[in-house]
């Protein structure tokens, strides 16, 4: 897995992540419950991850786009998205998840793209497909997929050449928050956490929420406070309390499915 980000834009990264990873899903692969219907479920998790993460460091919702290389995948993280983000105030949903063909001509800030296959490269062969994806993101590109099944490819070498010059593991600064003014190359080792794989993200990410929920708690209870004092300031229902920049937000209708 890796990820770029835009060198036009060096301040436009979600702060606390570093440039570049890779995780190990313990194994699991790609797996088709019909013919031509691919998905991978330990990297639609790490995805669905990665955007509540993007999302508790204070990056909106709507400048977050998801795409995927099949139809398959983007049901699977269609759908874990509405478990775990979609109705929670602390996240919402993306702009956008779709497939890479139904995204073309669009764009978006920050772009988390599943590459699906691990056992072989696929359609991706045809480099148009590949060209498209990763042009999308104005500032951040997040790349999720198998390292060592895409890198012999001669025919995505000249694409993925880009990408394999990175760090391969995601580093994070969980002490900071966006937006900052850090060029995205400017990069403290101090503090720095190096996730090794899913699981470690998973619990990061909550350890994050429930320290969200107990601010959001501790805020309730001090405008409470407030309101009993003589003079009190009125207070607003609790369904209107703070949340992370961007607030929930519906997606936008989808397109018609596409025959990947």
């Amino acid at each position: 897995m890796a990820a770029q980000v835009s060198p036009e834009h060096p301040h436009e990264h979600p702060r606390g992540a570093r440039q570049s990873l890779r995780v190990r899903l313990n194994g699991v692969g790609e797996s088709s419950p019909m013919p031509y219907y691919i998905q991978n479920l330990a990297e639609a998790e790490f995805v669905v991850a990665t955007f509540m993460y993007m999302r508790l460091i204070g990056i909106a919702a709507s400048r977050i786009s998801i795409i995927t290389t099949y139809n398959g995948q983007r049901d699977l993280i269609e759908d874990i998205m509405r478990q775990r983000c979609s109705t929670s105030y602390l996240y919402g949903s993306p702009a956008k998840i779709a497939t890479t063909d139904k995204f073309q001509g669009q764009q978006n800030d920050f772009i988390l793209l599943s590459l699906v296959r691990t056992k072989h490269v696929g359609h991706l062969k045809d480099v148009r497909r590949l060209v498209v994806a990763m042009s999308r993101a104005r500032f951040g590109l997040y790349v999720f997929g198998r390292r060592a099944l895409f890198e012999p490819s001669v025919e995505l070498r000249p694409t993925f050449s880009q990408l394999l010059a990175l760090p391969d593991k995601l580093t994070l600064l969980p002490a900071e928050r966006h937006p900052t003014t850090r060029p995205a190359d400017d990069v403290p080792t101090e503090g720095a956490l190096v996730i090794d794989g899913l699981t470690e993200m998973g619990e990061l990410v909550a350890s994050f929420a429930t320290q969200a929920e107990n601010e959001r708690r501790e805020r309730e209870m001090i405008d409470y406070q407030d309101v009993d004092e003589p003079g009190g300031r009125a207070v607003e229902p609790a369904s209107s309390v703070a949340m992370p920049a961007g607030g929930p937000e519906a997606p936008p209708t989808m397109d018609e499915e596409d025959d990947d």
